[in-house]
């Protein structure tokens, strides 16, 4: 894990943490509450990062439940924190190798402290 930080014109301004687990997302209406696997690229306290195979259907403006569980704290990066909850889809970028990147807006920001990398 490491801390991320960007001069990316989205103008982000708090604390990220890369991480490469996995996150599970799924759409309001979804027939059989069909939760698809992403994989987490960066998270702050209010939006998360995810990469998602380009056959996933999920498009901006979309609401999704999203579960994930993160570092929490700066002691021990093996206290796990567990999100569930509603997100926005806010951008999808093409990535690499049959991916699409997609920034999700968390309804709830992260509460808890998560674990960051001395700079």
């Amino acid at each position: 894990m490491q801390t991320m930080k960007t001069d990316s014109p989205d103008k982000r301004r708090e604390k990220r943490v890369r991480f490469f687990w996995p996150v599970w997302v799924g759409h309001e209406r979804e027939a059989n509450d069909i939760m698809y696997r992403a994989k987490a690229v960066d998270l702050s306290k209010s939006a998360i990062a995810v990469t998602v195979p380009d056959d996933t259907p999920i498009e901006k403006g979309h609401q999704m439940l999203t579960r994930f569980s993160y570092p929490k704290g700066d002691s021990n990066m093996f206290d796990m924190g567990d999100y569930k909850g509603w997100a926005e889809v806010i951008r999808v970028d093409q990535g690499k190798h049959g991916s699409k990147k997609i920034a999700l807006k968390l309804h709830q920001p992260i509460e808890d402290k998560y674990y960051t990398m001395p700079a």
